[in-house]
């Protein structure tokens, strides 16, 4: 159908060389003549309506759009476009003000303004207060227009002879002193007799305090005894099953006065015999323990349990990271508390590598310390004990005297750390780029792929004493040859080409480095020093491995029929892929382009989407799918199973995707702009 067919002409309507629009339906002067109401000459019939007419509206400068023809006459059938809804405004509206002093400003919509002056008025201010200050006594005031005058407020006078100003206290004495002078005092009458007990709080009695009954307590009580052999009178006595306080006549303890008769821990069976002493040990007031020395006729209370001596050793400046030969400057301290015991003699030894007293005391001196410099252990084998110091401390016990002995003790050990680990670099760039992209992905190398890896190993940064040697190779599946190889190289460099390995290879580089003891003075990478331990330590420090393993990409192109075959016998040239595939085409400016290699490194075909675009040919192309046979998905075409369309055939562990017929490929010029896509799903 020709352009000019989609037109009626009509002998009317049309307008030339007028100021009105070239077709009357552009423009009409009211909605009687737009909803195709017949008024004289100015509405429409059917034919010369159609759905997306713009017309304007003159007396209400509106632009309308007619979507429904068949219904002009309808309001509904025409969408207002201009004004939008809801953009109209009364143009006589206020829609601004401003202020400048007592005049505001108000303009309208249509841009008209007025003004109107606000009336302020005046007053005088001449007679109003406007500040005020003061002069002792004396206040002055300032009106409004300057002038000022004083008030003078009257403080009065009062006498203060009679008032109190002071006062103080001596006993029962108060003291006060009056404003003039005199002073006066008043005598608190403290009173006597009463009852002053019971008692609760704490009260210290300077003098002396007579008791003539009894005293019942329900907690402890602390005595300090006289613990002379003479008599004493009037003493206090404890009564531990009561709680009872007794005040003995004269002349009760003390000299031959008094027999213990009863029995106590240290002495078996029932003790009578004369008090020469009496002595108290307290410890905890909770407890309480009676004891008697028949030599001597010691009576001894003990309240509680004694304390337990302490005992220990401690080492300063040791070093661990050290060779058994190599000598030390530190200091060993024993430190002791007898606490209740009686001190009877403190040691520190050492009994590895020597059985040694280091130092002795028999006066308590609560530690002691031994300066070693210079100095070699038992030169054990590392990590067994070069060194060991004790601590020994001997006391008597507080109750019977008895000695006690407890001893504390310390190791020292080396623990000589190890050389650090040599590090490896890496150089991939050598790696074929098949399809122009690395065919080497991280650790993942395609299979096919050409090319080298190189790397350098360098020796660790810190040697930690030991003598360096020499860096080698020690990859154990592909072994590379490094350069230099003599002692001493702190970087050596090597590199192996990939093909010579099988598609199957596990590529593993490690490399390391050798060290010994033997690096006292003298010591060269070729020579030993001086040795340092005994016996000799010989280290190999490797690196961390570094793995390169081959991977079976996602591939997708498109191939002629005389292609498919060379897929279908070597999969795995990749160079012949790339080479022959189709995976873009132009046409009419438009490039549509797919990939050789999906997956980045990753073998799992499901999930993944292909693009394949290829030209229009004779014959014409199949598109081929590959992927690692050890996975089996479905392939989807434009979200259909299209598993059915190809032939798939399984070699040397490939899985091979030809399809059946042969795809005609992107028209020229193209009407789309994606090739064909395939979509690999788990069914």
């Amino acid at each position: 159908m020709s352009f000019k067919n989609n037109f009626t002409l009509t002998p009317r309507g049309f307008l030339v060389n007028t100021a009105e629009p070239v077709d009357a339906r552009f423009s009409v002067p009211n909605s009687e003549s737009r909803l195709n109401i017949p008024t004289g000459t100015e509405g429409f019939t059917a034919t010369q309506l159609y759905n997306g007419l713009l017309m304007f509206q003159k007396d209400t400068e509106e632009l309308y759009l007619l979507l429904d023809k068949d219904n002009a006459s309808l309001e509904s059938s025409w969408k207002l476009i201009y004004p939008a809804s809801g953009s109209t405004s009364d143009t006589g509206s206020l829609i601004t003000a401003s202020a400048a002093g007592n005049i505001i400003e108000f303009e309208k919509g249509n841009g008209d303004t007025f003004t109107v002056t606000v009336d302020t008025g005046s007053f005088d201010t001449s007679s109003l207060l406007i500040t005020a200050s003061a002069a002792g006594n004396v206040i002055e005031f300032e009106k409004g227009n300057g002038d000022t005058f004083t008030l003078t407020v009257d403080t009065g006078s009062f006498d203060t002879s009679s008032l109190l100003v002071t006062g103080s206290v001596n006993q029962n004495v108060l003291t006060f002193e009056k404003g003039n002078g005199d002073e006066f005092t008043l005598t608190v009458d403290t009173g006597s007799g009463g009852d002053a007990f019971p008692f609760t709080g704490s009260a210290e009695i300077t003098g002396s305090l007579i008791l003539t009954g009894s005293l019942i307590t329900t907690g402890s009580v602390n005595l300090a005894l006289e613990t002379s052999s003479t008599a004493v009178d009037k003493v206090m006595m404890y009564d531990n099953s009561t709680g009872q306080v007794f005040i003995t006549s004269s002349a009760a303890i003390g000299g031959s006065s008094v027999t213990f008769v009863g029995t106590a821990s240290n002495v078996p069976g029932t003790i009578s015999q004369t008090i020469q002493s009496i002595k108290t040990l307290d410890f905890n007031p909770n407890d309480a323990l009676v004891q008697f020395d028949t030599s001597n006729g010691e009576l001894t209370f003990i309240f509680g349990d004694p304390p337990s001596p302490t005992v220990g050793v401690g080492t300063s400046g040791y070093e661990v990271n050290k060779f058994n030969l190599e000598t030390q400057s530190f200091a060993v301290t024993g430190t002791y508390n007898v606490f209740s015991n009686g001190f009877i003699s403190a040691s520190l030894k050492e009994t590895i590598p020597d059985i040694l007293t280091l130092e002795h005391t028999d006066i308590n001196v609560g530690s002691l310390t031994r300066n070693f410099i210079d100095r070699t252990g038992s030169k054990a084998t590392l990590g067994q004990p070069e060194y060991r110091f004790t601590m020994e401390l001997t006391s008597s016990s507080p109750i019977d005297g008895s000695e006690n002995k407890i001893i504390d003790s310390t190791t020292l050990t080396l623990n000589k750390l190890n050389p650090l680990i040599p590090t490896n670099t890496f150089d991939v760039s050598q790696i074929s780029q098949f399809g122009g992209s690395s065919n080497i992905y991280g650790t993942k190398i395609e299979v096919g792929a050409t090319g080298s890896i190189s790397y350098t190993a360098s020796k660790g940064a810190d040697d930690r004493n030991y003598r360096f040697i020499k860096l080698t190779d020690a990859s154990t599946s592909n072994p590379v040859t490094m350069a230099p190889s003599a002692n001493g190289f702190t970087q050596i460099s090597g590199s192996i080409d990939i093909t010579t390995e099988p598609n199957t290879h596990t590529f593993q580089f490690k490399s390391n480095a050798n060290y010994d003891s033997d690096n006292g003075p003298g010591a060269t990478p070729n020579t030993p020093g001086d040795p340092l331990n005994d016996p000799l330590v010989i280290k190999n420090m490797q690196s961390s491995t570094k793995t390169y393993t081959r991977v079976r990409s996602i591939r997708a192109a498109a191939f002629l029929p005389s292609d498919t075959g060379s897929i279908l016998s070597n999969p795995e040239d990749i160079d012949f892929w790339v080479k022959n595939g189709v995976i873009t085409h132009t046409a009419g400016g438009i490039t549509v382009t797919g990939q050789y290699f999906y997956g980045n490194g990753n073998p799992n075909p499901i999930g993944t989407s292909v693009e394949i675009a290829n030209p229009l040919a004779s014959p014409k192309y199949h598109h081929v799918l590959v992927h690692d046979s050890a996975y089996s998905p479905v392939v989807y075409a434009g979200g259909i199973n299209f598993q059915s369309g190809f032939d798939i055939t399984t070699v040397n562990n490939y899985k091979i995707y030809i399809s059946k017929a042969g795809q005609g490929g992107i028209p020229n010029p193209p009407v789309v702009t994606t090739g064909q896509e395939y979509e690999f799903r788990v069914s």
